[in-house]
């Protein structure tokens, strides 16, 4: 399943939200993988960091001022650490009843290992993640995976997408 729109719909408050009443109603179920959080300093954006699903959290990208390390790769404004996304992704492949990846997006996608990681789980894993509104060849072989669900995520729709990704999910997982 795949959870699209626009920035600013929401896309990870709907994933931090599915992945609360998951954890609750069925504490059975392992769960895998992480999501992305902004991170603001006095009210401006200085870049994200990545949260793993048992709480652990890791940079992936700051602007230059911000940004502590060796500064090999640059995307926009930012620095990526390109080394912890690979650390969070090698962790995908694991068993588990619901991967969940937050974002495949233009940054993640630098990456090699992330790729080859996020492809490995769509050919093995029940799958939520989201991306953005872009494509690529990497973005159109993800596509190609037969049963892909693709919902769009709107101010409008967010909620009762809610009750039909959480439908989805548990008629699959059982």
């Amino acid at each position: 399943m795949i959870l699209t729109g626009k920035p600013g719909t929401g896309k990870t408050t709907l994933i931090i939200e599915l992945l609360e009443f998951l954890r609750t109603n069925h504490p059975q179920w392992r769960i895998i993988g992480f999501y992305s959080k902004e991170v603001r300093k006095k009210g401006k954006r200085i870049g994200f960091d990545l949260i793993s699903i048992d709480g652990k959290r890791g940079t992936l990208a700051r602007t230059d001022e911000f940004f502590t390390g060796i500064k090999k790769t640059k995307f926009g404004r930012y620095y990526l650490n390109l080394d912890e996304l690979d650390k969070f992704s090698s962790k995908l492949s694991m068993k588990a009843d619901l991967v969940v990846i937050d974002e495949i997006g233009k940054m993640e996608i630098m990456s090699s290992k992330f790729r080859s990681n996020v492809l490995w789980c769509f050919q093995n894993s029940r799958v939520l993640c989201t991306m953005g509104q872009f494509f690529n060849p990497f973005i159109d072989q993800i596509l190609q995976f037969p049963n892909i669900i693709i919902y769009t995520i709107t101010n409008e729709n967010r909620k009762i997408l809610m009750t039909n990704i959480l439908n989805q999910i548990c008629e699959d997982t059982g």
